[in-house]
């Protein structure tokens, strides 16, 4: 359930205006076009907060998912026909 963002991915999120091009994902690699550097310590923490959105997101569909499961098989469904109103 994990992903791991790039390093662009962060770098928009920080500045979606952000005119940069990143080579191999490899912070010695990005070409800043007219656009603020961001430091790698900050793009950096930017990943792991994407990241960690990411799962808390993934995370509480699954937990929805359950939740509606187990409200649909307590009016009387069984498991089948609540995960074929589910899906």
């Amino acid at each position: 359930m994990t992903k791991k963002h790039l390093i662009i991915d962060a770098i928009v999120a920080i500045n979606p205006n952000a005119q940069v091009t990143v080579l191999n994902n490899n912070y010695e690699e990005i070409i800043w076009k007219n656009t603020p550097v961001i430091s790698k310590e900050v793009i950096n923490e930017k990943i792991i907060q994407l990241d960690e959105n990411y799962i808390s997101e993934k995370q509480a569909k699954i937990d929805a998912k359950a939740s509606a499961l187990a409200k649909l098989s307590a009016l009387g469904l069984t498991e089948e026909e609540a995960q074929a109103i589910i899906k």
